[in-house]
C-alpha cells in the first residue's frame, strides 16, 4: 500500500509511512525502495572518514564542510494533516503529497539562528509559554529550518511537526545519543509553487543556539 502510496503523489519524492506502526514501515522502506540499487554506497556519517573521499578530494577542509552539512540537517517527521492542505497542484489536477491524514517524514536543514535578550532587544520572548507567564524568559533564540512545502505545509501542521537534530546513527532517534528533538513549530512560511517551507521554532535553550550558530 505504501508503494502505491509514494507513486500516487505526483513530481515530489515522498516518503509515506502506512499502518499502526508506522516507524517500523519507515525502516523497512530501505530494503523495497525502487533506488535500493545505490543504497549499498551510502556511509552513515558517523563511519564516515576521508577515506570515502574519491582520490583528488581527500582534503579535510571538505571533511569538516560534509561533517558541519550533516550537523545542520534534521529529520522532519508530521503525524498532522491540515484543512488548508490543496487537494491537487496549483493550476493542474496532480494529486497534491498528503491530503490524506498520514505520518510523513522528510529532511530539512538549519537556515538561520537568531538570539535575543531583553537587555538588549528590548522585549521578551514571544513563545506560547512566555505568553502565559508573569516572568517572560528574557533570553531566547529562533531557529529556522528550511524544508518542503509538502512535508509540512502550514502553521497548523508545523504545531505537529518534530524536527530531530544530531541524528545520525539509530533506527530511532530516541536510539542515538545526541539527539536534540523540537516540537512543534511557532510558525511555517509556505511557497507551495517553489515547494518551499521555512519553519521557526522558538527556544530557550542558549547553548543549543549558539552550537547552531556555530555551525551556520
Amino acid at each position: 500500500m505504501a508503494e502505491q502510496v509514494r507513486y500516487d503523489k505526483g513530481p515530489c519524492e515522498v516518503e509515506v509511512c502506512v499502518g499502526i506502526r508506522e516507524e517500523a514501515d519507515l525502516h523497512r522502506s530501505l530494503i523495497v525502495c525502487s533506488k535500493n540499487r545505490g543504497h549499498k554506497n551510502f556511509i552513515p556519517v558517523h563511519q564516515f572518514t576521508i577515506e570515502d573521499l574519491p582520490e583528488g578530494y581527500q582534503d579535510n577542509c571538505l571533511v569538516n564542510l560534509i561533517n558541519v552539512l550533516s550537523d545542520l540537517t534534521v529529520r522532519v517527521t508530521v503525524r498532522h494533516t491540515s484543512d488548508s492542505r490543496p487537494q491537487t497542484y496549483p493550476d493542474n489536477d496532480i494529486p497534491y503529497p498528503f491530503y490524506a491524514d498520514r505520518m510523513r517524514t522528510g529532511t530539512g536543514w538549519v537556515w538561520n539562528v537568531d538570539t535575543f535578550s531583553q537587555i538588549y532587544d528590548q522585549k521578551s520572548c514571544s513563545c506560547e509559554e512566555c505568553k502565559l507567564s508573569p516572568e517572560p524568559k528574557s533570553n531566547w533564540a529562533k531557529i529556522v529550518i528550511a524544508s518542503a512545502a509538502h512535508v509540512v505545509f502550514d502553521d497548523n501542521e508545523g504545531k505537529h511537526a518534530t524536527c530531530d537534530l544530531f541524528y545520525d546513527k539509530g533506527r530511532t532517534p530516541e536510539s542515538c545519543v545526541g539527539v536534540v528533538t523540537l516540537r512543534g513549530m511557532s510558525r511555517v512560511d509556505t511557497n507551495i509553487k517553489e515547494d518551499k517551507c521555512k519553519m521557526t521554532y522558538v527556544t530557550h535553550d542558549m547553548d543549543l543556539a549558539s552550537r547552531l550558530q556555530n555551525l551556520t
